[in-house]
């Protein structure tokens, strides 16, 4: 057990220093599943969020969405420390 949580902490870490790749949104989608919401394959991440609006994850998947949008669609530099916030909140409810 212990090999398998060094495990996913270091994929964690390797996932939020490459911020332009899609791994802070992938583990969005992990913590969700655990919750019991998984997105379909054919959902954009903003249908997705748009299906969680009326859950207690709305607010935090639809925030969560629009600041990855912003720095992987975008110009803009990733916002690690408010992405990582959310997805600490969204694994607390």
């Amino acid at each position: 057990m212990q090999r398998f949580e060094d495990a996913e902490r270091l994929l964690q870490r390797s996932i939020w220093l490459d911020a332009t790749s899609t791994g802070p949104y992938i583990l969005m989608g992990k913590v969700l599943e655990k919750k019991g919401h998984r997105k379909p394959p054919a959902e954009t991440p903003r249908e997705f969020a748009a299906m969680l609006k009326a859950s207690r994850f709305g607010p935090g998947a639809a925030e969560f969405t629009r600041l990855y949008n912003t720095f992987r669609f975008g110009a803009q530099a990733a916002p690690l420390p408010r992405l990582r916030e959310l997805l600490e909140q969204l694994r607390r409810l």
